[in-house]
């Protein structure tokens, strides 16, 4: 082999590399804050297109960031496809913002139906909870609160 063929495939590799990175970094902008939780993949594929990378190689980073665990993908009952970091805490975080967020503003079903979605992507993990404060998190609970029913009531409020 010749040394000009490892440099070619140093360069993929780099690329390919690039590209993944990439990726994960516009899920994670495009998610959160005053957005929703979860990042649209039309939008993501649509920015990273605009850019010098193809809709193949954005795809083939989003296959590898899956089976890394980077990210994950999920689809709406509305058929939209939606794509997120996977991470308990970052997702707990985002899920947050956005419902602070929106508690002063009229929801839009689809920032309602990408906060479940993450919410459910978020895996169970077992409570302890002594004198009313949840020992896993440091956080104190209250009796009878909890997200799904938060968004409930956010949800009813903005379609009154």
């Amino acid at each position: 082999m010749s040394s000009g063929s490892h440099q070619a495939r140093a360069d993929r590799r780099k690329e390919s590399k690039a590209i993944y990175e990439q990726v994960v970094r516009t899920v994670d902008y495009q998610s959160g804050q005053i957005q929703p939780p979860l990042a649209s993949k039309p939008s993501v594929l649509g920015l990273l297109s605009r850019g010098r990378y193809g809709l193949n190689k954005i795809n083939r980073a989003i296959v590898a960031a899956r089976s890394n665990d980077d990210l994950f993908v999920v689809a709406g009952s509305d058929g939209r496809v939606w794509i997120g970091i996977n991470d308990r805490w970052i997702l707990r975080e985002k899920i947050a913002q956005q419902t602070s967020i929106m508690l002063g503003y009229v929801l839009a079903r689809t920032c309602m139906q990408s906060i479940r979605l993450a919410t459910q992507w978020i895996p169970a993990e077992p409570q302890t909870t002594v004198d009313g404060f949840d020992q896993s998190s440091s956080s104190p609970r209250r009796p009878g609160f909890s997200l799904e029913k938060r968004t409930a009531a956010i949800s009813t409020e903005a379609q009154a």
